[in-house]
């Protein structure tokens, strides 16, 4: 189980990552595909983080009373956990390659940058 937990957990960081590399290069529609994929193996990993962190907490390693003998403790991971959660999935959109315009006004290739417009 701890195994496990330690590859989402290093998986989530690689996915974030790769997000962050994608975000700073050229936005095409091909670069917002493989942006769409790296999000969606952060969510799935942070899932699977999730998932097999509370495992853990009630049916494997120390137990629940370990976990929380503080409240304190308890309730500043469930705020944290929401925020987290609202940031992940508070951002569907889909992405069309329809989507993508590029600016007319850039000079110069180096400048060109490419603009995502999603429609909600």
């Amino acid at each position: 189980m701890a195994f496990l937990h330690h590859v989402a957990a290093f998986a989530l960081v690689a996915a974030l990552a790769v997000e962050f590399v994608l975000i700073r290069g050229e936005l095409t529609v091909a670069t917002a595909r493989r942006l769409a994929r790296a999000d969606m193996i952060l969510g799935i990993s942070a899932g699977v983080l999730l998932a097999v962190g509370l495992l853990r907490v009630f049916y494997f390693e120390k137990g629940a009373a370990y976990y929380f003998h503080s409240a304190t403790s308890l309730i500043v991971s469930s705020v944290m956990s929401v925020s987290t959660f609202e940031a992940f999935f508070g951002q569907e959109t889909q992405i069309a390659p329809s989507a993508v315009s590029f600016a007319s006004e850039a000079r110069t290739p180096s400048t060109r940058r490419a603009r995502l417009t999603t429609k909600r």
